[in-house]
């Protein structure tokens, strides 16, 4: 029976009363229907309450006993869409109906806690506390539990915790917090829970402000197309370039775009946005080939949710149609995350378009762990590697060889590789001994106007054109003299077989990694192929069992610490027994949720000098 029959049916019943007398009665008796039906209204998949169920059974929990402290916790998982898919529907209630025993054990367990399936894969508890500790404690138990079922598919939990200064918060408020600290960490993947705090909520009014604003600035103008120059690794030259979206607002300036793509991302404006920039990049495109001048390739990004939308490709057709651009001059970059959320559709999508002559770049390559093979498969015609590895590549180990087995992978598979954000004349020069096809970044040019980036690259009569090209000589010479000192000192390296190390620490997972360089590699006598958890564990488990815990001492010193620590210990080698080892290293930037630490190893002669050392 509806709310609204039950007032009818109790009001038609009872003449004798007013107005104000019926609208009572009726309040009471839908009061007494919650409390002696609450208990069956439960999901029929979980047994856990219903939404409507948790809210009234929470609102008089706080109402009772309001000087407690309440929080939220709610859950959900990261692509259960690809758990159904994968594993098929039976298995995806499955994995449900354990979720919702774990969440019930809580309300069963301890005391002032109710427990709700709200849909699908979405979870809440509400429970008192005294600190905000022991609500991080449940949600490190849940999820425990959660990636420790046997389940074929890699599930990943995602939580937030909803607490409020005020006693007696309202329960929806609280779930409004919780949901709001869930969903700030989407997308991070190292990072599995958040407690809700007065940022989130500030930022949540931002970004609705970004909402509001968004129509205007499409309709006036304030949405602009930038170009930032793809340039040719050999010499400087730009060959193509990358549309950008920028943002001028009349009051605020240019707005970044980190302030409102990912706004738009949420909302899904974004794919009015993308549209609006590829119809100018075609427009421009199609007038520079009416005229007859100088053409070069302008690449758009599709977001995400515009990868997954099926008429994406009527609409490009469209546009290349219109403005009678070739589609070889229009490349489309979508991230890799885009690619392994949705492989068979996106492969899909992809052919379709590849048939009518567009190419397809794989953006931020190395973010989502796409495997080799999978590239293979899906047929790109491009990658971009990352920002994150290219920065600091001469000094970074670990970024060296990822790059350099990229390159090596798609140089097999005829796929063209471009590098994104190069800054430095030391990356570039590091780049150039691993000869990537293309390279991107303010080391040659910011974004800038469409008008600024063909006076600048492709008209050969303007100042500004001719002042570029100097500035590009003058760059690559350096480059070379650079190049000449970094593989003599690769060189001296390998001649005093000085050995480079990184290792990356996982605290949550509890696992580490070892990175080497070709030198490392050699002095410890790697003989075979490792992963870095491999190599980690051959190092570490060769350590003189007397000085493991001066190792990890020191180990700790360079977490704690981002000065230089050197060590000497011994080491049993495969080859010489036991060695007497120099280890000097730092904590240096952190990257994907992991300590970084990295440093040099090298056997050392005078074992009694370094015993007395230490």
């Amino acid at each position: 029976m509806t709310y609204q029959k039950a007032k009818e049916e109790i009001i038609e019943s009872s003449p004798q009363k007013t107005d104000a007398g019926k609208e009572e009665l009726y309040l009471y008796s839908l009061r007494k229907m919650a409390e002696e039906n609450v208990e069956n209204n439960r999901t029929g998949l979980t047994n856990l309450h219903n939404i409507n169920s948790f809210f009234y059974l929470c609102g008089e929990m706080i109402k009772q006993q309001p000087d407690k402290k309440y929080g939220v916790i709610i859950m959900d998982i990261v692509q259960f869409k690809a758990v159904n898919e994968f594993c098929g529907r039976d298995e995806g209630d499955r994995l449900l109906r354990f979720i919702a025993s774990c969440f019930d054990w809580y309300e069963n367990n301890r005391p002032d806690s109710y427990a709700c399936h709200i849909r699908a894969d979405i979870f809440c508890l509400c429970t008192s506390y005294e600190e905000v500790e022991e609500l991080e404690i449940i949600v490190r138990e849940i999820r425990k539990k959660i990636t420790d079922f046997p389940f074929a598919y890699r599930v990943q939990p995602s939580f937030g915790i909803g607490i409020s200064p005020e006693r007696a918060p309202a329960i929806s408020y609280l779930k409004d917090c919780a949901t709001m600290a869930m969903n700030s960490i989407k997308g991070k993947v190292y990072r599995t829970y958040a407690v809700f705090d007065e940022k989130m909520r500030s930022q949540k009014m931002r970004e609705r402000q970004v909402e509001n604003d968004i129509v205007s600035a499409l309709e006036n103008g304030e949405l602009q197309l930038y170009v930032q120059p793809k340039v040719d690794m050999r010499d400087g030259r730009v060959i193509g370039g990358e549309a950008l979206v920028r943002w001028k607002h009349p009051e605020k300036g240019l707005v970044p775009p980190r302030e409102f793509i990912p706004v738009l991302e949420k909302n899904g404006f974004i794919i009015n946005v993308d549209e609006y920039i590829w119809e100018k990049v075609f427009a421009y495109l199609g007038k520079l080939h009416r005229e007859d001048r100088m053409l070069v390739p302008v690449s758009i990004n599709v977001s995400r949710l515009h990868a997954y939308d099926e008429k994406m490709a009527e609409t490009l057709i469209r546009l290349r149609e219109e403005y009678d651009v070739p589609p070889e001059y229009v490349p489309l970059e979508l991230t890799e995350s885009a690619f392994l959320e949705d492989e068979a559709g996106m492969y899909r999508r992809m052919e379709s378009l590849r048939e009518r002559g567009f190419l397809v770049s794989m953006d931020d390559f190395g973010t989502g762990y796409a495997s080799m093979g999978y590239l293979k498969k899906l047929n790109v015609n491009e990658i971009k590697i990352d920002r994150m590895f290219v920065r600091g590549v001469e000094e970074a180990t670990y970024n060296y060889r990822l790059i350099s087995n990229m390159i090596e992978f798609a140089k097999n598979n005829s796929i063209r590789i471009c590098c994104e954000g190069v800054e430095s004349v030391q990356e570039l020069t590091v780049l150039e001994g691993l000869s990537p096809n293309l390279i991107q970044g303010y080391l040659f040019s910011k974004p800038c106007e469409k008008d600024k980036f063909e006076n600048l690259f492709l008209n050969s009569h303007t100042s500004e054109y001719e002042e570029h090209e100097k500035f590009v000589r003058k760059l690559y010479e350096f480059k070379d003299r650079m190049q000449v000192i970094y593989f003599n000192t690769k060189d001296i390296l390998r001649k005093t077989e000085l050995g480079l190390w990184i290792i990356r620490i996982n605290e949550k997972e509890n696992y580490c990694e070892l990175h080497t360089d070709e030198t490392m590699e050699k002095v410890i006598a790697v003989d075979r192929k490792y992963t870095p958890q491999e190599c980690y564990h051959y190092w570490y488990d060769r350590i003189d069992e007397r000085f493991k815990d001066y190792v990890d001492e020191n180990v700790k010193k360079m977490i704690e610490s981002d000065k230089i620590v050197q060590l000497h210990y011994r080491w049993q080698h495969p080859k010489l027994g036991g060695i007497m080892v120099r280890c000097c290293g730092r904590r240096v930037e952190d990257s994907d949720g992991m300590i970084t630490l990295e440093g040099y190893h090298r056997m050392i002669s005078n074992v009694e000098n370094a015993v007395k050392d230490m």
